[in-house]
C-alpha cells in the first residue's frame, strides 16, 4: 500500500514538472527548451561558456487548421557582471493542421559559467515569445514578470542571418584584396620581350657586423632582349622599370628608372640593361639566406603602354610600402658619394749648399730666410806708424 502511495506521488510531480515545460493558450500548446550549439572553457580556464538558442515546439491543438503566422522572439541575458544583453527576432510559423507540430531553432546568445574562489558565478537567461495569427496575438509568454523593464534596459546585440554575415565577409575580404598589378603582354604581333638578370660586380664574402658570420653583395641589372615581331616599325619609346629588394630585416627597398628605346624596323632584335641595383646573400654557421627581388618592366611607345610585366600580382601594394632608394639611409652610399679632401701639398724647403739634409718633421716645414748679419766696418792699418805717431 506504502509503495503504491509513493509511486502515485512520485507520478504526479513528473506530471507537473512536465505541465510547467509547456504552457497552452488559445488552442496553441507551446513547449521551449534550450538547445546548445557549442561548449568551451572560458579563457581563464576556471569556467565554461556554450552558445545556445531556443528549441520552440508549436502544437495545434485547435479543431480547425491555423494559417501561417508569425514567432517574436525577444531574450535577455543577465550577465554574471550586471549589464544585459539583448537579442530579438522574428520567424516564420509554418500552417498547421489539427494536432500538427512545427518546431523552430531561434536566436544565438552566449552563455557563462565562471568558478570564483568559493563561489559560482553565471550568466542568467530571460525570454519572452509572442505568436501571431492574421494580425491577431494567439500566445504570449515571458519567463520573468518584469521582463518589459528588463528588455527597455538591456543592450541590444544586433542578430545577422547568414546572408548577412557572408555579405559582410566580401565586403571585408575585397577591402582587404590587394592592389593588382594588370598585366599585359605586348600586342603579339607587335613586341616581343625575354628579361634576365646580369651580376656586374662581386664584392665579399666578408665579415657581417650586424648579425655575423658573412655577406656577399652583388651589384646586378637587367638584360633585356626587344625584338619587333610586327610588320611595322616601332617609333622610339622608353622602358620604365622598378625593383624591390627585400633585405635581412624585411625592409623593403625601390629602384627605380627611365632608360630611352630606340625605334626598331620589322624583326629588329636589340639588346638594352636597364636599373642598377644591390644584393646580399648572408651566411652563419646556422643559416644561409639572401635578398628577395621583385620587379615591373613596362615599355611605352607614343604614351601607351605596349608591355608591362610584374613578377608578382601584388606588386603595386608591395611598391608602395615600400623605401625609395633616394629615402633610404645607406651608410655605404653616403660614404661613395662623399667626395674626398684633396692633400695639401707639402711646401720645399730652401737647399742651402753645404747645409745638412734636413728628415721627419723639418723637412715639410716652410724654413724662413735667416737674417742678414751686421757688416762692421774697420779703418786701414797702417803698417809705418804702428805706433801711432
Amino acid at each position: 500500500m506504502k509503495t503504491t502511495t509513493f509511486l502515485a506521488a512520485v507520478a504526479a510531480v513528473f506530471l507537473g514538472i512536465a505541465c510547467a515545460c509547456a504552457d497552452e493558450q488559445n488552442g496553441l500548446s507551446v513547449n521551449v527548451s534550450r538547445k546548445t550549439s557549442d561548449r568551451s572553457a572560458t579563457s581563464e580556464g576556471n569556467g565554461t561558456k556554450v552558445r545556445q538558442g531556443l528549441k520552440v515546439e508549436i502544437k495545434n491543438q485547435r479543431l480547425k487548421a491555423l494559417p501561417v503566422g508569425e514567432l517574436q522572439w525577444t531574450v535577455v541575458v543577465r550577465k554574471r557582471y550586471s549589464t544585459l544583453e539583448k537579442y530579438k527576432g522574428k520567424e516564420v510559423v509554418k500552417a498547421l493542421k489539427s494536432s500538427e507540430v512545427a518546431e523552430l531553432v531561434v536566436g544565438d546568445f552566449g552563455l557563462a559559467t565562471v568558478r570564483e574562489y568559493e563561489s559560482v558565478a553565471k550568466d542568467k537567461l530571460e525570454y519572452e515569445l509572442v505568436i501571431r495569427h492574421e494580425g491577431k496575438e494567439t500566445y504570449r509568454f515571458s519567463t520573468a514578470p518584469d521582463f518589459a523593464a528588463l528588455a527597455k534596459e538591456a543592450t541590444l546585440v544586433e542578430r545577422k542571418t547568414p546572408e548577412e554575415i557572408e555579405k559582410a565577409r566580401l565586403a571585408a575580404a575585397e577591402v582587404a584584396k590587394p592592389a593588382i598589378e594588370p598585366k599585359m603582354e605586348a600586342d603579339p604581333g607587335r613586341l616581343s620581350v625575354n628579361v634576365s638578370r646580369k651580376t656586374l660586380d662581386t664584392r665579399g664574402p666578408e665579415p657581417d657586423t650586424s648579425y655575423g658570420g658573412t655577406v656577399t653583395r652583388k651589384k646586378q641589372t637587367f638584360k633585356l632582349d626587344l625584338k619587333n615581331v610586327g610588320i611595322k616599325p616601332l617609333p622610339p619609346g622608353e622602358i620604365r622599370w622598378t625593383v624591390l629588394v627585400k633585405g635581412r630585416a624585411s625592409l623593403m627597398t625601390k629602384y627605380e628608372g627611365v632608360e630611352p628605346l630606340k625605334a626598331l624596323r620589322s624583326v629588329e632584335a636589340i639588346e638594352a640593361q636597364v636599373g642598377e641595383f644591390t644584393v646580399a646573400s648572408y651566411k652563419t654557421s646556422t643559416d644561409v639566406s639572401k635578398s628577395d627581388i621583385e620587379y615591373r618592366i613596362v615599355v611605352v611607345h607614343d604614351g601607351k603602354e605596349t608591355y608591362r610585366f610584374s613578377s608578382v600580382a601584388d606588386f603595386a601594394t608591395l611598391a608602395k610600402a615600400a623605401t625609395p632608394l633616394e629615402k633610404k639611409e645607406d651608410v655605404a652610399k653616403v660614404a661613395d658619394a662623399k667626395p674626398a679632401i684633396p692633400a695639401v701639398p707639402a711646401v720645399p724647403s730652401p737647399v742651402v749648399p753645404g747645409a745638412p739634409a734636413l728628415t721627419g718633421n723639418a723637412a715639410g716645414a716652410p724654413k724662413q730666410p735667416a737674417a742678414p748679419e751686421p757688416v762692421v766696418t774697420r779703418p786701414p792699418v797702417d803698417f809705418f806708424n804702428l805706433g801711432g805717431k
